[in-house]
């Protein structure tokens, strides 16, 4: 009897430790996932770091100061070989990355991603004939373009800007005018201006201050 009474006491225990060793299981393991869970929540807290420094680019390209410059200044100019003084007003574009001054002889639409500007009809109003336009190039094909517009093309009898790729001399009907398309700073420009005939001695000079006065921003 008494080894009987041994015997069941002792599987007991036995049943008793094991019971024990389930119990604790569940917590190692809610433990581990708790270690895990943690670890996720740490990597989800740190920044990529990769990410972050094309973010820091992107936003320093975007806040970067535009140049300081005068407003308005006055810029000498030949007319009909006679050198004259006009005043003229500072445009700047972060987008088309360039400052310039337009003279006074001509309005301008303020806008970021396009330069026009006009020469002004009698009454301060803009005519449309007589206008210049500087922008980036996205159409590849220049020529096609400006010839379904309606312009004749031909090869320009002097080059404007050294970096030019391609420069036409423009006629329709009474209209001339002029384009090139130029690369600065990895981006294509189309600069294009046109005007009747008769402007031609009041007109040009003033695409030349618009020109020469052009800044661009590194």
């Amino acid at each position: 009897m008494n080894y009987i009474w041994k015997a069941g006491v002792v599987a007991s225990m036995l049943g008793l430790a094991a019971c024990s060793q389930n119990a604790e299981a569940p917590a190692e393991k809610e433990e581990e996932n708790v270690v895990v869970v943690e670890e996720e929540e740490q990597q989800a807290e740190e920044p990529d770091q990769g990410n972050e420094e094309v973010k820091e680019n992107e936003n320093t390209e975007s806040e970067k100061p535009l140049p300081e410059l005068e407003q308005e200044k006055t810029v000498k100019v030949m007319v009909e070989g006679m050198e004259d003084e006009r005043k003229a007003y500072l445009y700047q574009s972060k987008e088309l990355g360039f400052s310039t001054y337009v003279p006074e002889n001509l309005t301008f639409e303020d806008k970021e991603d396009e330069l026009l500007a006009y020469a002004k009809n009698t009454d301060g109003s803009k005519n449309e004939q007589a206008k210049l336009h500087i922008d980036q190039l996205e159409d590849a094909n220049v020529k096609e373009k400006l010839e379904s517009e309606g312009f004749t093309l031909s090869d320009a009898s002097e080059m404007k800007f050294e970096q030019s790729q391609e420069e036409y001399s423009l006629k329709k009907e009474d209209i001339v005018g002029y384009a090139s398309v130029f690369e600065k700073n990895g981006q294509k420009y189309l600069f294009m201006y046109q005007y009747p005939i008769e402007y031609g001695d009041g007109f040009e000079p003033s695409v030349d201050i618009i020109k020469d006065e052009m800044v661009w921003h590194e």
